[in-house]
């Protein structure tokens, strides 16, 4: 759950960021960096349902979903 949330936080972050960007042209000069980070924290949730949908198939981790939901999520 806390990396659930930390990861709610940090798109949330992210977003604003990117509002930011959108009404300041100079600001807009440093979007490459902002689509670095973007795609750092996309692959870090990737794998992070990987890794919960790998806990749910080795009933590792206790859920009420089916398994099959996690590989449908990721």
């Amino acid at each position: 759950m806390d990396t659930a949330d930390e990861f709610a936080d940090l798109f949330t972050l992210l977003q604003a960021k990117v509002q930011r960007i959108e009404k300041n042209i100079f600001a807009q000069l440093l979007l490459g960096g902002l689509i670095r980070e973007e795609t750092r924290a996309t692959r870090e949730i990737r794998d992070f349902k990987a890794t919960a949908t790998e806990g749910l198939l080795a009933c590792q981790i206790r859920s009420i979903i089916i398994p099959l939901l996690g590989d449908h999520v990721l």
